[in-house]
């Protein structure tokens, strides 16, 4: 530990800063990165690709195992924690956040809102839905609103009305 300065400081080292370990002869190919210090403000403890950051990108995640950024799964635009944790959706056909997962299609009891690229709730009584969540498409058997009537699940049959 260095506590005082009295003349010229020279510190050798082979690898340049942020890196703790590099490749031999290139300094600036970090193979890991000091961990993080609560005394140094803006530290770059996450090892991505050879570079270290002070956070993964967003289509990475940090894995402890590895010690490094991991990519994402393909289907996510974002993860968390493992690489099919999606935390966002919208590459190719998968793109809908549904339970941390990226979906070409949303379930039944569930409608794509593409402005949100997330799957969002029908209505309670819907099995499915199309354009509002209270639009039904169909109705759950197993439930009470079994029915299908004008765009809404009913629990009985209307009567036939003449007019």
């Amino acid at each position: 530990m260095i506590d005082k300065i009295a003349a010229g400081l020279t510190i050798n080292s082979k690898c340049n800063y942020p890196c703790k370990d590099c490749l031999t002869g290139l300094p600036s190919i970090c193979l890991s990165c000091y961990p993080e210090d609560p005394n140094i403000k803006n530290g770059r403890p996450f090892l991505q690709v050879s570079t270290c950051v002070e956070e993964c990108s967003g289509d990475r995640y940090y894995d402890a195992i590895t010690q490094r950024c991991e990519l994402c799964d393909s289907k996510c635009l974002s993860c968390k924690d493992s690489a099919t944790f999606c935390t966002s959706c919208g590459i190719n056909e998968y793109l809908f956040l549904h339970q941390n997962q990226c979906l070409t299609v949303c379930p039944d009891h569930f409608i794509e809102d593409p402005s949100a690229n997330r799957c969002k709730s029908c209505s309670d009584k819907c099995l499915t839905c199309e354009g509002l969540p209270t639009s039904c498409t169909s109705c759950d058997k197993s439930t009470t609103w079994k029915y299908f009537f004008h765009d809404s699940c009913i629990e009985e049959c209307i009567p036939n009305i003449s007019v």
